[in-house]
């Protein structure tokens, strides 16, 4: 028995916990707890942890409060991270997450919480077509400057939406929706056969294919392959640190595509 006898206490704090939300009119959603490190958690705390995560969920499901499960994917995380290098931890003590695990923790919530309108995707056919979503083209089509039959554009792209990367060491993007909630997409179409190089303010960030390019990359996938520094590094530091988050600095990028 790990403690069971403390979930009727859980359950009528969750009660009070609603009806005070709901009193102030907000929304009312519940997480999970976190899973653990067995190793350096102690066998009792993490059952205790198991315990509760399940109970919370299925209390939530009973009364039809949203509620965001993660506990499980945190424990696919440790077991399969754990599983390719026996030394990994999600864990810096005995209960407190390692600064990549709590970045892990925030992307299953967000994930969890199916939120819409987070990312941010520019689609161009020079001189045909443009779709813009989280972010505008800088003067249009007529803006874009096309050089060597194509081989080369250059356009200004102003995000409404920046979905970047936290700074510093990630999680395993293999176990965490790292691209999936941070998907910051451009597509170019029209372009001849081949590999193009993709620069944000002279800065390479990455090679995509003429037909990658034409069925959207997510520059992000580009960056954690190429493990480039990116141009906006300094503002996610500043984000990341509590800083500048009224006056959050540049949105506006210089991109240019070109043919190998």
């Amino acid at each position: 028995d790990v403690c069971s006898s403390d979930l009727p206490q859980m359950q009528e704090n969750m009660t009070k916990c609603v009806a005070k939300v709901e009193a102030a009119k907000a929304r009312v959603i519940f997480s999970t707890f976190q899973a653990a490190d067995v190793r350096k958690s102690g066998e009792a705390p993490a059952a205790r942890r198991k315990l509760y995560a399940t109970e919370l969920w299925s209390f939530c499901h009973e009364n039809k409060w949203p509620v965001v499960d993660v506990f499980q994917p945190l424990n696919r995380l440790q077991q399969g991270a754990q599983k390719e290098d026996d030394k990994y931890t999600m864990l810096r003590d005995s209960i407190h997450l390692t600064d990549p695990a709590y970045i892990a923790w925030g992307y299953f919530l967000y994930d969890g919480m199916k939120l819409k309108d987070g990312g941010s995707e520019l689609v161009i056919v020079p001189g045909q077509l443009l779709k813009e979503q989280g972010c505008k083209l800088v003067g249009g089509l007529g803006a874009v400057k096309v050089k060597g039959n194509g081989e080369e554009i250059r356009f200004v792209r102003h995000d409404l939406v920046l979905p970047i990367l936290p700074p510093g060491q990630l999680p395993p993007r293999k176990f965490v929706p790292l691209e999936k909630q941070s998907s910051y997409r451009l597509s170019i179409g029209g372009l001849k056969a081949g590999m193009y190089e993709i620069e944000c303010e002279g800065k390479l960030l990455g090679v995509a294919s003429a037909d990658d390019l034409r069925k959207g990359v997510n520059i992000n996938t580009l960056i954690l392959d190429s493990g480039t520094t990116p141009p906006w590094d300094d503002l996610a530091k500043r984000i990341w640190s509590g800083k500048d988050l009224e006056q959050i600095g540049k949105t506006q990028w210089n991109w240019r595509v070109a043919r190998k």
